[in-house]
């Protein structure tokens, strides 16, 4: 869970600040902390048929919520990854090779013939 991930144990939280505040302010601090993280959580409600829903509540030792979070996680990594490979074949695609005899160099000092630079 993302909770357990971000925030340190209390026995952590209890020894950074060991002689600076005291105990009972360092747990309604850690508290505060755990608090702000669950309300940053977005929510969302999907609909399953009732064959599903009866299959998962005999399940009670799985974290649904955890399970779907993974999931959507999953599935956006790959979408994002088949996005990145369209595009570096959208710029492959659109590579053009100069023909043979083509020089850049010439193109520019050609084109800057034409100005008349002040001194």
């Amino acid at each position: 869970m993302l909770r357990t991930q971000i925030l340190p144990t209390l026995s952590s939280v209890n020894r950074k600040v060991e002689g600076t505040l005291p105990s009972s302010f360092a747990r309604l601090l850690y508290t505060y902390i755990q608090v702000l993280t669950i309300v940053a959580m977005s929510m969302i409600s999907i609909r399953v048929d009732a064959e599903l829903k009866s299959r998962m509540e005999r399940k009670k030792d799985v974290n649904w919520s955890e399970v779907v979070r993974q999931a959507l996680d999953r599935v956006l990594a790959e979408e994002e990854g088949q996005n990145l490979a369209k595009a570096v074949l959208l710029n492959e695609r659109n590579v053009i090779t100069p023909e043979e005899g083509y020089s850049s160099l010439r193109v520019i000092r050609e084109g800057r013939g034409g100005i008349r630079w002040r001194r």
